[in-house]
C-alpha cells in the first residue's frame, strides 16, 4: 500500500468522525481518534485494534467508490494521484487484510498477525 500520504489516512478518520457524530468522540480520545498516522501505519501503536479495523474498512470502502474525499471539499480526491487501477488494487488488498486481521482477534496469533501487516517506524 505504497503511495498513500499520511494526510489521506488522517482524512479517512476525519470523514469517519463526520459521518458518525453519535460515536463517542471526546477530547480524551484525541490521540486515538486523530491517529498520528505515518505511511508505515504507526497508528496501531496508538489505536486499539478495533478502531484500526474500522479505519481500514472505511478506507477500503472509499477506495472502492473511487476516491477519498478531501475533508473540506468533497469534490476533491486526496488519493487522486494513485489512479483507478492502484485504488482498486489497494481496496482488494485491504479487503483480504481486514478479513485476516478480524479473524485473528482474540486468538493467540493475534499479535503476530497484526505485526505481520504493520511495522512501526522508529
Amino acid at each position: 500500500m505504497t503511495g498513500f500520504s499520511s494526510y489521506s489516512l488522517k482524512t479517512v478518520v476525519m470523514l469517519m468522525i463526520r459521518e458518525n457524530p453519535k460515536e463517542k468522540w471526546e477530547n480524551s480520545d484525541k490521540p486515538k481518534l486523530f491517529l498520528k498516522v505515518r505511511i508505515s501505519f504507526i497508528l496501531l501503536a496508538i489505536l486499539k485494534r478495533w478502531i484500526a479495523l474500522q479505519a481500514l474498512e472505511y478506507l477500503q470502502s472509499q477506495l472502492e467508490k473511487g476516491m477519498v474525499p478531501y475533508y473540506f471539499d468533497k469534490g476533491h480526491d486526496v488519493t487522486g494521484q494513485l489512479g483507478a487501477t492502484k485504488k482498486k488494487s489497494a481496496a482488494g488488498y485491504l479487503a483480504a487484510s481486514v478479513k485476516k486481521l478480524r479473524a485473528s482477534m482474540d486468538t493467540e496469533q493475534c499479535s503476530d498477525v497484526w505485526r505481520g501487516y504493520f511495522k512501526a517506524c522508529q
